[in-house]
């Protein structure tokens, strides 16, 4: 699976098209934790999606994980995100209770989404997915699709019982979306 990846970084590289590296796991093995910087090193145009284990395990540092889930705080996660936007020359988004988009030029703070997302397996994969669609449009440092992802998750979850309903009403909120829904919602703040 490695040289796949890694031809898919370089064919991207040739293309000038942003890679999303979504570190699954990091931290939970030396080889997936050794794979993600090799990744991340190759990549030209990088942003990096993961959960704040992940994140803090990718830089280096000692996380607290059970294999794919976070056991640390997003928060806990900002100065090795920080550490991987000045290493890599990328944007890193860190997915939890509150989301943080760390960029060269800023640090953004995400307050929305619901507490019943962590439930649903793949909500992670989906919105490095949606992270990879924002990108393809240009839009490259992680805000937009976090946003978006999160406030759909909260509509979404105004209509759930539990996390199997929320994760098909996430998708008709990702659907049905409108700018009025994103003006009335966002909580974002500079940090």
């Amino acid at each position: 699976m490695a040289p796949g990846m890694f031809f898919a970084v370089e064919k991207a590289n040739e293309n000038n098209k942003p890679v999303i590296l979504d570190p699954v796991g990091c931290g939970a093995t030396k080889l997936r934790t050794s794979t993600a910087r090799q990744l991340a090193e190759l990549a030209d145009n990088l942003i990096i999606r993961g959960n704040a284990s992940e994140i803090i395990a990718m830089a280096g540092e000692k996380s607290q994980n059970k294999g794919v889930d976070a056991l640390d705080a997003s928060e806990a996660a900002l100065s090795a995100a920080r550490s991987l936007v000045e290493n890599y020359a990328c944007s890193v988004v860190v997915s939890g209770e509150t989301d943080y988009i760390v960029t060269k030029e800023r640090t953004l703070a995400l307050s929305n989404g619901h507490e019943m997302m962590p439930y649903v397996t793949g909500m992670g994969c989906s919105l490095s997915a949606v992270t990879g669609a924002f990108a393809a449009i240009g839009e490259t440092s992680g805000v937009a699709a976090a946003a978006i992802f999160a406030i759909a998750g909260e509509m979404a979850a105004e209509q759930s019982q539990g996390p199997g309903s929320l994760q098909v009403n996430l998708l008709d909120s990702l659907y049905q979306l409108t700018p009025d829904d994103i003006e009335s919602r966002l909580q974002l703040r500079k940090c």
